[in-house]
């Protein structure tokens, strides 16, 4: 366990198991991910090169939920879990020991080429504690020895810093393992629910938390979405419901994803709907359904088509497939509603029959047995990523702790100055010990500079061993 804990607290371990983490996420940002961008890794992976092939067996196109990232994660977790124990244990020590005569302190003061005043001890106790607070350290003053330091909590922001780290590495873990994530598509003004049925792409973890069955509705489709001077194209508004109450409701577009409890929903494409409706001889309707299409340049319509089957009242009537013409004029595709919708229907019938129609809204296509189907609307559809991973606040909370734990440490630092007050006639000599918490040469310049001011030549020297056990 020692030697272990040893290779722990190694920062070549440290900084070897970043790099193998930095070098594993170079690899996998070259790889479409299979959960982030799902039509592109479909495209990619429908080839035969050897390396994709490769890639795929060795699962980089899933790359954050591989056992050999856990295991690196883990690894890495635990190294800063040990360096921030050791920190803790370090900067609680320092923090009792403020202003404590301990170790060999008295004997570095001993050692330090003093400094001389003219004047009395009273004099040139007065003079150092206005270099001292000149400098923002707080003055402690004992009859042989004093003390001053500025900073003591900035003592805790390595720790602060590095426990955050190892929440973020567990919460992320965590989070990875219990997440999943889907496509999921919502025509325009309608509502689909949260269950796996209603996805058409889905990932999940291997502990993967259920879905919440919550409606998630698109309530409204701006065309030509235009903030400041960036054009988004098509955003819609959605809104995520549970029941009747509102779990969260906005915009989601580029950079601009709604997060509704523990769903996170981001716009990955957009196409386009058709709304038909089923009638029977009577005229009475059989049934309705929202047929969603992708624009597909290899296409003449410039949509994919949507297929389904038509039962009568014991077997198949006919099979039906819709595509939307959304090409303009010159043949463009401009991957918007067209401003007169024609839908063409493929009717075959089980005699063999094939007849094609084209069709605008609120008008019908004969079936056979007197049955017919009618084009209700045209409209859009969004293609939502839809992702439950409940870690993400943590995940925020950790990277604010870690600022807020490396801010004070960078910028206000843990300063500390001993000294001792000697008075030789009408000459006090004044030796003067200054320590700093992460140490910089620095400040026994600018702690030389402020008692020079005071009249106190002193001579800086730059302590060899600034933090040792014992002393602040």
């Amino acid at each position: 366990m020692g030697r272990l804990l040893a290779l722990a607290r190694s920062p070549r371990i440290a900084v070897s198991l970043i790099l193998g983490i930095c070098i594993y996420v170079g690899l996998v940002t070259a790889v479409p991910q299979r959960e982030l961008t799902p039509q592109e890794h479909a495209v990619w992976a429908a080839g035969d090169a050897p390396l994709t092939r490769t890639l795929i067996a060795l699962e980089l196109d899933r790359g954050y939920t591989t056992p050999a990232f856990l295991l690196l994660t883990a690894l890495l977790g635990f190294s800063t879990a040990v360096c921030s124990w050791d920190r803790s244990v370090d900067a609680a020590r320092r923090w009792r020991e403020r202003g404590m005569v301990v170790g060999t302190l008295t004997e570095r003061i001993a050692d330090r080429e003093p400094a001389t005043f003219d004047g009395d001890d009273d004099a040139a106790r007065q003079a150092l504690v206005r270099a001292l607070e000149s400098l923002g350290l707080k003055v402690k003053q004992g009859r042989t020895l004093g003390f001053a330091d500025r900073g003591a909590l900035a003592l805790f922001g390595s720790p602060v810093f590095h426990w955050s780290l190892v929440v973020f590495i567990v919460f992320a873990a965590l989070g990875y393992l219990t997440r999943w994530d889907g496509q999921l598509g919502v025509p325009e003004r309608s509502a689909v629910l949260d269950v796996a049925e209603s996805y058409q792409l889905l990932d999940t973890a291997p502990l993967a938390l259920p879905h919440t069955g919550w409606s998630l509705q698109v309530t409204e489709v701006f065309e030509d979405r235009q903030v400041g001077d960036v054009n988004y194209g098509v955003v819609p508004i959605v809104a995520v419901l549970r029941g009747n109450d509102v779990i969260g409701t906005g915009e989601v577009r580029s950079n601009k994803p709604l997060r509704a409890g523990p769903l996170l929903i981001h716009l990955a494409d957009h196409g386009l709907s058709v709304g038909v409706e089923v009638l029977d001889a009577s005229g009475a309707s059989r049934g309705r359904s929202d047929r969603i299409l992708d624009f597909n340049e290899a296409t003449e319509s410039g949509t994919t088509e949507s297929s389904f089957d038509v039962t009568g009242e014991s077997s198949v009537i006919a099979s039906v497939s819709v595509e939307v013409a959304a090409r303009d004029r010159r043949g463009y595709l401009p991957r918007l509603l067209p401003p007169t919708p024609l839908v063409q229907v493929t009717v075959n019938t089980s005699d063999g029959s094939s007849t094609r129609q084209m069709l605008r809204v609120n008008e019908v296509v004969e079936l056979p047995d007197g049955w017919s189907l009618k084009v209700n609307d045209v409209g859009y559809y969004l293609r939502l990523s839809v992702v439950r991973d409940w870690s993400t606040w943590w995940l925020y909370l950790a990277s604010t702790a870690a600022i807020l734990g490396l801010t004070p440490a960078l910028l206000m630092p843990y300063r500390a100055v001993w000294f001792r007050l000697e008075s030789e006639g009408s000459t006090t000599t004044i030796r003067v010990l200054p320590l700093a918490h992460r140490y910089d040469r620095t400040f026994p310049l600018t702690l030389d500079r402020a008692l020079t001011q005071e009249g106190i030549r002193f001579e800086p020297q730059i302590d060899p061993d600034p933090t040792p056990r014992g002393t602040p």
